[in-house]
């Protein structure tokens, strides 16, 4: 499964999308892998800021349902769901 999330802004050149891909497929190389590079391959020629994120390189743990975050709103597991999360709400997939 490949997630493409994007943000617009507009520049004195036109408008520069910022795409963020997420794949979730175990395997490096698999049909859904080569899509998103496909995909964010073609965003770049056209100018646009890319990103990609394996969540299969990722340590993400289930929730727990502690409800820690009920009130922090932040969850108490320190695994890399964080800097999946920081990516994907940055302005900017270049800035995080």
């Amino acid at each position: 499964m490949v997630k493409i999330s994007y943000n617009i802004s507009i520049t004195n050149g036109g408008v520069i999308m910022k795409v963020l891909a997420i794949s979730s497929s175990p395997r490096r190389g698999g049909n859904s892998d080569v899509l998103c590079d496909e995909f964010l391959k073609g965003a770049a020629e056209a100018g646009h800021e890319t990103r990609k994120i394996r969540l299969a390189e990722k340590k993400i743990a289930p929730c727990a349902a502690c409800y820690g975050c009920t009130e922090s709103h932040v969850c108490v597991r320190k695994d890399d769901m964080v800097n999946v999360c920081l990516l994907y709400t940055s302005p900017s997939p270049r800035d995080a």
